[in-house]
């Protein structure tokens, strides 16, 4: 149950965004590098699917894409027959710009037909014409007939595993503690990497207190996912595996069109006394203008 926090409130950072990724720890997942032969597309892959698809991914041109799952009502999280991952791939190596992409691609792909259902957070990140931020991004879904422009001058959105216009509790929460970090950020002057460390644990607070989730069956955790913005390790059913908040990204640019990338990989295998894998990236965004 994975969520996205993103924000152009920071003088120094017009594009903020946070991500967890919430899934079993079993599952093969490659962690973020550049994968084209130019080095232009920086993201990790889901191995589990032939597809090699992700959940989120940037280029240097200054396309971003971030997908969350929509979680189907009493349904869990069916398969689709095409992979979810596919759609930020399509999108990181299109050479269209994102309002047309966005147009395009529900008829390049019969309307999503065969793919589970999904939300995307794109765009291309361009410095606002009028210096507030930067030019908005967009919000697809296959289970919504709204299209969202989101991030029109300052602002901050978040986004789960509903619909955007129904935001579930986490979402809520999140925005709120991002919007009061970067206050305190701003009126206190904050050093980049303080910066990251609070941004980290504003996706690494648990609701309630990670204390309050031992001992629960997947089940009953389940009922509590929507709630809580970090997922703590939560034993399956199947009693092998576990399932959690096992990724989170931050993505940092900055005013002079800088992007930062940091990986915190938390979880690749069921053995919950692994060391975090941290990575990070650096670069200078194509065409961007201060």
């Amino acid at each position: 149950m994975c969520i996205l926090l993103a924000s152009s409130l920071h003088p120094d950072y017009p594009f903020i965004l946070l991500s967890n990724r919430d899934e079993y720890f079993s599952r093969k997942t490659e962690l973020a590098s550049f994968k084209d032969e130019s080095q232009t597309q920086l993201r990790p892959i889901d191995l589990a699917r032939e597809e090699h698809g992700t959940w989120i991914g940037v280029n240097k041109a200054g396309k971003v894409a971030v997908l969350v799952n929509f979680r189907e009502p009493n349904t869990g999280d069916p398969v689709g027959q095409i992979s979810r991952g596919l759609i930020p791939v399509m999108f990181l190596e299109s050479k269209q710009p994102s309002d047309i992409w966005g147009e395009l691609v529900g008829e390049q792909t019969h309307n999503f037909q065969h793919v589970g259902g999904f939300s995307l957070l794109f765009g291309e990140l361009r410095r606002s014409s009028n210096s507030e931020g930067i030019e908005p991004l967009h919000i697809l879904s296959n289970r919504s007939s709204k299209k969202n422009t989101v991030l029109k001058g300052r602002a901050t959105v978040g986004l789960s595993n509903s619909e955007f216009e129904q935001p579930w509790p986490k979402v809520h929460i999140g925005t709120h503690v991002l919007e009061k970090t970067i206050e305190s950020s701003v009126k206190e002057n904050w050093s980049e990497e303080l910066l990251v460390q609070n941004l980290f644990t504003v996706i690494s607070t648990p609701t309630p207190e990670s204390s309050q989730w031992q001992g629960l069956t997947f089940s009953q955790a389940f009922d509590m996912f929507p709630k809580s913005v970090f997922i703590p390790p939560v034993k399956s059913d199947t009693g092998y595996d576990y399932y959690g908040t096992r990724t989170q990204t931050i993505i940092l640019l900055r005013k002079n069109g800088y992007m930062k990338f940091i990986e915190r990989n938390l979880h690749s295998s069921p053995n919950l006394f692994e060391i975090p894998q941290i990575s990070e990236y650096g670069f200078q965004l194509d065409g961007w203008k201060p």
